[in-house]
This record gives structure tokens, C-alpha cells and sequence, in this order.
């Protein structure tokens, strides 16, 4: 707890600047008693001005707190203000504040000097501070642990400025904002309304982005749902894929044994084409052999060409029928090789019986008459159609 201690006074008001005056504060209470004029409010003037550095009202800023010149006829006095406190933290302290008052012809001077602190330590050591006057004015209401204001208007206040309660609204609102600090008060909640106007503005900013990062999200997941189904349908375009090559290689393959197939039926049918030509002229051949069997001419031929050209006929038969290609027409042409060998060995066999002239024209007769194919018949060999 802070606690005032000593007042020691030099040249203020009345009390003289060669001769210095103290006064010690007795716990808990210092009574003060005088006359008129003796210094009782100087004493209270000097606490208020030693605490916060305020001259009393009146005082024409200082000038009329000094003493006054004229009055011990000198051009300047110098006037000190010792205090004695015990601060808050119960370490005890020292406020020196010097003043000066130059008087001239017409005008006087009042100039605060440079004040002073000194600090005794626990281990009984002093140390002082040299500061100026507006930093020390605020550094003893700190140390007293009082506000200012409360010092002023409070504690250390003026007879005559004690009426000030009963001031008009805003100077009382003033007084009373000073009092209880409420300046700090109101400047923490401007502050902290524009703090609150800003966030507020950042809040609506941040749900905007909430917002678009919320319609973000959506079109990712939908993205994510549209991405699952596009793998699943390059899973499907690849196994579609894979089949259609598997199917390819199938037809690949099946193309191959077609084309060999297509390739053996060509020759097939290469070796149709030489065997229709072979028929062809084996049917010629037919045709000039029954026009040479039927001709009267042929009794007379000698039996060995007679069987030669029976022999190379039946032979060049023999081998159609069996390079034939397909196996359908060699029953067809085996029936025909038969037919034409039973007609070669009946004529071979009516040739050469008889030996007579009349013999043979009665065979040749009994020939074109119903015992052996007619003149102009043809053996028929059908090709593959």
C-alpha cells in the first residue's frame, strides 16, 4: 500500500526560498491547523503539484505558486518540492521537482526544471532517475498506484475548485470518465467495435468462400463420381477391347484356313477345268469312234488297230474318271467307263468270230439294227455344274 511520508517546501507562496520547510505525515490521519494565510492550502497545493505536476487554479500557470520576487526584491527565485512516498510495492522513493520564477521589467517567467526520482533499494542502496517534466508527471500517479485524476479531483483537491460536481453535464461527464478511467474503457470499445465490424467483415468474406469451397466440393464429388464411372467404362472398353482383338486373332485365323481352303478349290477347280477339257475331248473322241463303229467301213478295219483305239478310248476314260475331283461324279463315270469297255470287247469279240465277207455285213447289219448304240448316239459324261 502506498503511504505519503515527508513534504519538505522552498520558495512556494509563502514559504522561503532560502530556508527549507518540511512536514511529516503521521498514520493514518495528519490534522493541519493554522491561520489565515500560515500555508495550510499550500501544503495541499504542493502535495497535488509534487504527486501530478498540476499547478493550483489561480496560479497563473505557476507564476503566482512561486514565490514572488518583488517581494525579497531579487530578478529570479528558485523554488524546490521534495516528497516522500512509499509506493505500492512498499519501497520507499523521493520526487524532487525544481521551479524557477524570472521576474523582468514588465513581465515574470515561470519554467518547471527537470525532476528527479530517487529509489532506495531493499539492500538500502539509492539510485536516482533524472527525468523530464511530462514523463515525470505521469510516472508518479504509476508508482502511487492512484490515477491522475483521481489525485486531482479526489485526494489533493482544491477548495476551490471542490465544487465541481455540481458543473454542467459534459464537464461533470469529463470529470467523471477521468475519475474511473472510462476514456480507456470507451477507447477499448471503439476498438474493439471496429475489431468486431472487421471480423464481421471477415466472417461474411469466409462464408462466401465457405460457400464456393461448399459448391467446390459438390463438383468434386461429382467429378469423382463421373471419374469412377469413366474407369469403369474404360474397364469395359478394355475388356472390349481385348475381346475384339481375341476375335480379331479368331478371324485372323479363320481367314487363313479359308483362304488356304479358297486357294485348294481354285486348283480344284483348275484341275475341273483340264478335266472338262479332257471330257470334252474324250467326247469327240466317243463321237468319232461310234461314227467310225456304225460306218460299214469299220467290219473292214484290221482287229488290232480296232483294239488299239478301243484301248487308248476306255484308258484316257480310266483316268478322267479318276483324277475327277469331287467324288460324286465317279459313280457317273464309272458307269460310263463300264458301258464303253462291255461295248469295245462286244465288238471285238463280233469282229473277230466270223471271218466272211456276208458274215460281217449281217453283224454290221444286226448293229445298226438294235444290238449296239444306234448311229448318232452319244455316251453322255456330265461336269460338275
Amino acid at each position: 500500500m502506498s503511504q505519503i511520508e515527508k513534504l519538505a517546501i522552498r520558495g512556494i507562496r509563502a514559504f522561503s526560498p532560502d530556508r527549507e520547510q518540511a512536514i511529516e505525515f503521521e498514520s493514518p490521519l495528519t490534522m493541519i491547523v493554522g491561520a489565515n494565510g500560515c500555508g495550510k492550502t499550500t501544503v495541499i497545493e504542493c502535495l497535488k503539484f509534487g504527486t501530478t505536476g498540476q499547478a493550483p487554479p489561480g496560479s497563473a500557470s505557476g507564476k503566482a505558486f512561486v514565490h514572488d520576487p518583488k517581494v525579497t526584491g531579487v530578478s529570479e527565485v528558485k523554488a524546490q518540492l521534495k516528497l516522500r512516498f512509499k509506493n505500492y510495492g512498499g519501497q520507499r522513493m523521493v520526487v524532487v521537482r525544481s521551479m524557477q520564477l524570472t521576474q523582468k521589467k514588465t513581465t515574470a517567467t515561470f519554467k518547471q526544471l527537470d525532476g528527479v526520482i530517487r529509489a532506495t533499494k531493499p539492500d538500502g542502496s539509492k539510485t536516482s532517475y533524472t527525468h523530464k517534466c511530462g514523463e515525470l508527471d505521469k510516472t508518479v500517479p504509476i508508482m502511487i498506484g492512484v490515477s491522475r485524476a483521481v489525485l486531482e479531483s479526489v485526494i489533493f483537491c482544491h477548495q476551490e475548485d471542490s465544487s465541481w460536481p455540481l458543473q454542467e453535464g459534459a464537464v461533470l461527464k469529463k470529470r467523471f470518465d477521468d475519475i474511473f478511467d472510462s476514456a480507456r474503457y470507451t477507447k477499448a470499445l471503439d476498438v474493439l467495435n471496429k475489431q468486431k465490424k472487421g471480423l464481421a467483415s471477415k466472417a461474411k468474406d469466409i462464408s462466401g468462400d465457405l460457400k464456393g469451397l461448399h459448391a467446390d466440393k459438390v463438383a468434386a464429388q461429382d467429378h469423382l463420381k463421373r471419374k469412377a464411372s469413366a474407369e469403369k467404362a474404360i474397364e469395359s472398353a478394355d475388356a472390349a477391347i481385348k475381346a475384339s482383338d481375341d476375335k480379331q486373332a479368331s478371324l485372323r485365323d479363320e481367314k487363313s484356313r479359308i483362304s488356304d481352303k479358297l486357294r485348294k478349290l481354285q486348283q480344284q477347280e483348275q484341275g475341273l477345268q483340264e478335266c472338262r477339257a479332257e471330257v470334252d475331248g474324250l467326247e469327240r473322241s466317243l463321237k468319232y469312234l461310234e461314227e467310225r463303229l456304225a460306218d460299214s467301213a469299220l467290219m473292214d478295219e484290221d482287229d488290232d488297230v480296232l483294239a488299239a483305239t478301243a484301248s487308248s478310248c476306255v484308258e484316257n476314260y480310266s483316268r478322267l474318271a479318276i483324277s475327277a475331283p469331287r467324288s460324286s461324279e465317279r459313280p457317273k463315270l464309272g458307269h460310263d467307263l463300264r458301258e464303253i469297255h462291255a461295248t469295245v470287247s462286244r465288238e471285238q469279240h463280233l469282229t473277230q468270230t466270223p471271218r466272211d465277207p456276208e458274215l460281217k455285213h449281217k453283224l454290221n447289219f444286226d448293229f445298226h439294227a438294235g444290238g449296239a448304240p444306234a448311229r448318232g448316239r452319244r455316251f453322255a459324261v456330265r461336269g460338275h455344274q
